[in-house]
């Protein structure tokens, strides 16, 4: 067997308890038992870096699906900026024409008092002389 020293062997050998074929088989046979178990740790090796492998490639799909979840957040940010944006020019846009409107109102108003200010200067033009005549 392959854990048996070289030197132990051929004591067993010389000393006639062992024969030569039978030292050949032990030693054959060791080999053989040493290469299965090589074979066996190289099959657990594989095996592992087959997972490893499978392992890294879903690491790598991971990682594709998280560019395109940012790609996608990406354009919504941009999006969402774009309506932010618009709705700030709307406000700006919604004061100026509400300052307008107040200053339009103002102006009718005043249009409005003077407009009732001649009437009532017409009326009683029209109306002073008319009771005047029917008091008399």
């Amino acid at each position: 067997y392959p854990e048996v020293p070289e030197e132990e062997v051929e004591t067993l050998v010389d000393s006639g308890e062992l024969t030569a074929m039978t030292a050949i088989k032990m030693r054959v046979s060791g080999t053989h038992q040493a290469l299965r178990n090589a074979t066996a740790g190289i099959q657990d090796k594989y095996r592992d870096i087959r997972r490893l492998e499978q392992s890294v490639a879903e690491l790598h799909q991971m990682f594709v699906e998280l560019s395109f979840l940012v790609e996608a957040q990406g354009e919504m940010v941009e999006q969402i900026q774009y309506s932010v944006q618009q709705a700030k020019e709307y406000t700006a846009k919604a004061e100026k024409e509400l300052l307008q409107a107040r200053r339009n109102q103002k102006s009718a108003k005043a249009r409005m008092f003077w407009i009732t200010v001649i009437l009532i200067i017409i009326a009683a033009i029209v109306l002073v002389p008319v009771f005047v005549t029917l008091l008399k």
